[in-house]
């Protein structure tokens, strides 16, 4: 199918906002797409949620997710990365341990931890190996062939490839979502949604509400003056953006958010003070 030309404010699929809108309001989509990426059936899905944040104390680093699935025995988190990183496989490690930390509570048995897929959807080539896929797991060093099997397992996937080893609807997925032009049935399904909400002045509303919970968190924190748990909150929100590449500077985040550029790199520098003399 071929698409009628886009708008010069058309947001696509691989843009953050219309990709967790997507894949949370139509969850029969989010695990389609899951069961191309990995390569097996997923008996259901339970919760599909947009941007979840995971804050296990106040001292540590937050995550804020983009899609957080799961179901009795699996935790799913998928990534949209259209911004080249450096540190992908750091991200990766702390997203486990976060969602880790998240899926057991006080007196549980570790054997209760799900396994935990961390998926990257990446606009570019990370590895610059050419794969489409890159699969990781832990194994033993010496002898490969012994399986470490925790249950965590990070995939990242490479969209600029055009591997014909892989299967022919994830090869339809990652030209899709290379090129924003739908060629089968998942993705001319993805793309009317995309459709929708950008020519729906109520879904495009809808798309941001990832930046009206941002400014909701900005007046809370000016409403409560500032205190170290808002300021935490402020220092993710910020790095969350500028991790995605959605602006260039934190001082392009503070304006959009409508945070007083120098009262959060005073906060930011009492606070590393503060660390400091706590270590």
């Amino acid at each position: 199918m071929k698409n009628k030309k886009k708008k010069k404010n058309f947001y696509p699929f691989t843009n953050d906002i219309v990709f967790c809108y997507v894949l949370t309001s139509h969850p029969e989509l989010a695990k389609e797409l899951l069961e191309l990426i990995l390569g097996f059936e997923i008996d259901h899905v339970d919760v599909v949620d947009e941007q979840k944040v995971l804050n296990y104390t106040a001292d540590n680093k937050s995550v804020r997710l983009d899609v957080y699935m799961k179901n009795d025995s699996d935790v799913f988190d998928v990534e949209m990365q259209s911004f080249a990183s450096n540190d992908l496989e750091r991200r990766m490690r702390y997203y486990q341990a976060a969602n880790a930390c998240d899926d057991l509570k006080r007196g549980d048995d570790y054997n209760k931890l799900k396994n935990c897929y961390v998926i990257f959807i990446c606009t570019y080539d990370p590895f610059k190996e050419g794969e489409a896929v890159y699969r990781f797991r832990m194994l033993e060093e010496e002898d490969r062939t012994k399986d470490y099997d925790d249950g965590a397992r990070n995939i990242v996937i490479n969209a600029t490839s055009d591997d014909e080893r892989i299967s022919p609807g994830l090869r339809n997925l990652l030209s899709y979502i290379r090129n924003g032009d739908p060629v089968d049935n998942l993705t001319n399904r993805i793309q009317n949604v995309v459709d929708e909400a950008n020519q729906s002045s109520t879904q495009r509303r809808t798309i941001m509400t990832i930046e009206e919970k941002m400014n909701l968190i900005s007046r809370q924190s000016k409403e409560e003056g500032l205190q170290e748990g808002n300021y935490l909150t402020m220092f993710s929100t910020v790095d969350h953006l500028m991790s995605k590449g959605t602006f260039d500077t934190e001082e392009d985040a503070c304006e959009f958010l409508g945070y007083d550029f120098n009262e959060y790199m005073n906060a930011k520098k009492q606070h590393k003070e503060k660390e400091t003399e706590t270590c």
